[in-house]
């Protein structure tokens, strides 16, 4: 505390109070929609706290300034350990020598009609498979002429002026196709058998419902932790999973740790790789990663990157993934 004042003092009561009510109201009224907004924005609730955390120390108010120390390290806990300091070792043999298989995921944005800047991301992007959200009818019918030159394996059938929720795009032949039914909802995602050079990749994409309301908040919640199931029972019969898509969640979010617990698939979680997704329009660092690519134990991941903005609320992004060999032998 300061000598001599008071005010200042009551000041920085006042203020520490009301980071320890936003530290604890995820952890007490959760889910609510101010819950939310915390814990996906404890980064940037993070920074205001070392921020303040500085004026005590600047202000000599030690005794605040401890306490808010402790606050900042409680709000950033749950982020800190839903990611590692380590560069993650592979868990299988891999020919580095083969090129990997580049995953791209990109939530196009409804309203989005710069068509030729989301073309040449696609395109620039040597990507093998392209998984896209909210990819409306106006894009279909510029881009996608030109995609199937490269990717002539697709979902949905464009033509027609056909367009769907989740689009597919492959350079690889699409096997199977279908709907997955979650928590009691009737196509919750889209299940794509994918025959890579004999290999075959269950590609698993979504677009889960945004945490506008606290219905839609529970809906989501609820399709992510039944989501989690499925995938599992997927993964029972098969190997090379791969879950991409907009989740509309953080990785340290509840649900979503529940999620990878439940799966055992992996995702970027190295911090010196630490990237936003959404909103685009903000400064880099304050974005959000609420767009992920989930993989199981039969690929070694070698890298994530983030595309550069092309009109959309989302970044692109992409990870390039290595076929495990001897899959057999690292199961058992």
């Amino acid at each position: 505390m300061t000598k001599n004042n008071i005010r200042l003092n009551v000041f920085f009561l006042l203020l520490t109070l009301f980071s320890a009510i936003l530290v604890l109201s995820p952890l007490i009224n959760y889910p609510i929609i101010i819950s939310e907004l915390l814990i996906s924005f404890r980064v940037i609730v993070s920074l205001a706290f070392l921020c303040v955390l500085v004026i005590l120390i600047v202000a000599r108010a030690y005794v605040f300034g401890v306490v808010q120390a402790l606050l900042l390290i409680g709000n950033m806990w749950p982020v800190i350990s839903a990611y590692t300091f380590d560069v993650v070792a592979p868990r299988c043999a891999y020919d580095g020598r083969e090129n990997p298989l580049k995953v791209l995921s990109f939530n196009v944005y409804f309203k989005n009609d710069n068509y030729e800047s989301i073309y040449q991301i696609l395109k620039t992007s040597e990507a093998d498979i392209i998984v896209l959200q909210e990819a409306q009818l106006g894009f279909m019918r510029y881009g996608h002429g030109r995609l199937k030159v490269d990717y002539p394996f697709y979902y949905p059938a464009i033509e027609g002026d056909r367009y769907g929720r989740w689009t597919l795009y492959s350079r690889y032949p699409v096997i199977e196709t279908r709907a997955l039914n979650v928590a009691g909802a009737r196509s919750v995602a889209l299940y794509a058998k994918i025959d890579v050079n004999g290999r075959i990749v269950n590609v698993i994409t979504l677009h889960a419902k945004s945490p506008k309301t606290l219905n839609r908040i529970e809906i989501r919640n609820a399709r992510l932790d039944g989501l989690g199931s499925v995938v599992r029972g997927i993964m029972r019969d098969n190997q090379y999973v791969i879950v991409a898509g907009d989740f509309n969640n953080v990785p340290w979010h509840p649900t979503m740790t529940t999620f990878k617990e439940r799966t055992g698939l992996r995702n970027n979680n190295v911090v010196y790789n630490y990237f936003g997704t959404w909103p685009a329009w903000f400064p880099s660092f304050f974005s959000i990663p609420i767009d992920h690519i989930f993989y199981d134990q039969s690929f070694h991941h070698v890298l994530y990157s983030r595309k550069p903005s092309v009109g959309s609320d989302h970044y692109p992004f992409s990870a390039d993934l290595y076929f495990c060999d001897n899959l057999e032998n690292n199961q058992n």
